[in-house]
């Protein structure tokens, strides 16, 4: 079997697991509305709630099995959760240099709108892309859809941070 010729490298599972947790650790100090989104949106209620609808907009857009559309749901999101934690908070960065010429502070009403644009812009092209390379899905067919899903996603998570 393939596995049983992998050996594991102590010095390499440690490395590696440095790195992966490395945003978590480098984000206490930064205050981003992306920041928020992003460690908010990783609460177990919010990642149910978030699978729920997704797996839904995917069972119903791409007409696939049960069985299908729940591990095409898990991937996807496995893949986002995986590249968003690094990507949404550079994107609230990206935010902060728009919006810089306009004033108004890094927690204005504006610069929570744009993140939560950018936060949704990011996860629906993360989510859609492993739709396409892992599944062969159509993009043009599932973006949209994963917008919507992925908007409100997002949203429950906002809401829950005004009312939890």
């Amino acid at each position: 079997m393939l596995l049983s010729n992998i050996k594991i490298n102590p010095i390499k599972i440690l490395i590696t697991f440095s790195l992966i947790a490395s945003p978590l650790v480098a984000k206490a100090n930064l205050i981003w509305p992306s920041i928020y989104i992003v460690a908010h949106y990783y609460v177990w209620y919010i990642i149910i709630a978030g699978l729920l609808i997704e797996f839904f907009a995917v069972k119903w857009f791409t007409e696939s099995s049960w069985k299908r559309s729940l591990v095409m749901t898990l991937v996807m999101n496995l893949m986002s959760a995986i590249i968003g934690v690094i990507i949404i908070p550079i994107s609230g960065v990206i935010v902060e240099f728009i919006l810089m010429p306009f004033g108004g502070g890094t927690f204005s009403l504006s610069h929570w709108i744009i993140d939560y644009v950018f936060a949704v812009a990011c996860n629906t092209l993360i989510e859609g892309l492993s739709l396409k390379w892992f599944f062969k899905c159509s993009l043009k067919e599932t973006f949209f859809w994963l917008l919507i899903a992925n908007a409100i996603s997002i949203i429950i998570s906002l809401l829950s941070m005004l009312f939890l």
